[in-house]
């Protein structure tokens, strides 16, 4: 028998906004708060780039795939709906 080692990729819902907006709401509304700061040992150091989210430098908010996946976990869940995110 042969396995696909393939992952599926995810599909994220579009948000029609910027990552840093969507996670400041939910930060304000207490669905999604901040990762404890780590070393970022396994991220390329970039200077002026910071993550709100892991609160490191080293990528930024906008390119943040942990925060992409928490985002889309509370879509899922049906905490949060994309369509009123900015009401």
């Amino acid at each position: 028998m042969v396995r696909s080692h393939h992952k599926r990729k995810r599909e994220f819902v579009p948000i029609g906004m910027k990552l840093e907006d969507v996670f400041h709401i939910l930060e304000t509304t207490g669905n999604l708060k901040p990762l404890q700061p780590k070393f970022p040992s396994n991220l390329a150091q970039k200077i002026g780039e910071y993550c709100k989210y892991h609160q490191v430098t080293g990528h930024s908010i906008e390119q943040c795939g942990a925060l992409k996946n928490a985002v889309q976990d509370l879509i899922d869940q049906g905490i949060v709906d994309p369509t009123k995110l900015d009401d």
